[in-house]
């Protein structure tokens, strides 16, 4: 299912998606440049980039015919680097000290559309820690849990799709405070309008309203039972909860395609297809601002944003930055061309 690798095969790749594990770790996953359409899509790379060695710092992993749509750092008695394929399969690589060679390849059983057991719902989308247990997502309204070595568990009630439905939900991200407060967030049908949001309270799914204005949501950002970030299309940018409400903070101006969101120093920030953006909640009449920062040349490719103890990180295809709350600092990609 994978190859491991040294280095890129000395092409140039770039970021499909990352996720800050530690304030000077990142988990990162790709695609090389050098490939024809057909095999760069069927293949992943899966990246480590570690700040804190000095002559190992990016390690790389090669994934045939497996389209990474997620990445978790599943910490437990034990720490594991996660990932998920659209198809549903599921690597969890064991991390940190003593962490050998120890990893588990498990399925999500009827996830995905190619697999021998698929049901038909569709890909799956994204992958979580909530609590204690991992959390994944995918179209048609697919929600699991994980509730031990090699098992998942529909957890979809009312909410799960028929293959085949013509309409038919979207999750795009699954987040929440704790597991008796979760929320799964995307939109309808393939249209992405409109976007939807429901609640697990620990027992059953329910539809919260969202304010027409909204786009299909991205990303959901706990963070804290009452306030709860969303983010997406058209300058989504909401905040509430699922008892008083959400209230968006865009105005008519906000086009952007927001694809991520964290919070860094009492600070939001956004990450886009217009580039970085940042929001001060104690400052709402600024609005959502464009980020700027004197790194030369500006950030302009940014499509995940993420924090960690005391770094906020700044990942685009192409681009990498980190941000010490004083310093911003772009970092030199191995192979790729500098950015200039």
């Amino acid at each position: 299912m994978y190859t491991p690798t040294c280095e890129p095969a000395n092409s140039t790749f770039r970021f499909t998606n990352g996720i800050a594990a530690l304030g000077d770790l990142l988990y990162l996953s790709g695609k090389l440049n050098n490939t024809d359409e057909e095999d760069d899509y069927g293949h992943s790379l899966v990246i480590t980039y570690a700040e804190r060695l000095v002559n190992d710092q990016w390690r790389f992993l090669k994934f045939d015919s497996w389209v990474n749509v997620a990445m978790v750092r599943f910490i437990g008695p034990k720490s594991f680097l996660g990932y998920m394929s659209e198809e549903g399969n599921v690597v969890l690589r064991r991390v940190g000290e003593g962490a050998g060679d120890e990893k588990y390849m498990e399925r999500i059983p009827g996830a995905g559309l190619n697999w021998e057991d698929s049901v038909g719902y569709g890909y799956m989308t994204q992958l979580r820690q909530i609590g204690k247990h991992l959390y994944a997502c995918g179209t048609s309204g697919q929600v699991y849990k994980r509730t031990g070595l090699h098992k998942w568990a529909h957890m979809d009630k009312g909410i799960l799709g028929k293959p085949g439905d013509e309409v038919f939900w979207i999750p795009n991200d699954i987040n929440g405070p704790h597991e008796s407060a979760i929320y799964l967030a995307g939109s309808i049908s393939t249209t992405g309008l409109p976007p939807f949001l429901f609640f697990w309270n620990g027992k059953a799914w329910r539809k919260v309203a969202v304010p027409e204005v909204a786009g299909y949501f991205t990303r959901i950002f706990a963070e804290s039972e009452s306030r709860i970030w969303l983010c997406g299309h058209n300058g989504t940018l909401l905040l509430g909860n699922a008892d008083d409400g959400f209230k968006s903070l865009s105005t008519v101006e906000d086009n952007q395609l927001f694809t991520s969101i964290t919070m860094f120093n009492g600070m939001v920030y956004l990450g886009s297809n217009l580039g970085p953006f940042v929001y001060d909640p104690n400052q709402p009449d600024d609005g959502i601002r464009p980020l700027k920062t004197p790194l030369n040349p500006p950030l302009k490719d940014v499509h995940s944003v993420d924090a960690k103890d005391g770094i906020l990180w700044m990942i685009g295809s192409k681009d990498l930055a980190r941000f010490d709350g004083t310093d911003w600092q772009r970092i030199e990609i191995p192979v790729n061309p500098k950015i200039v």
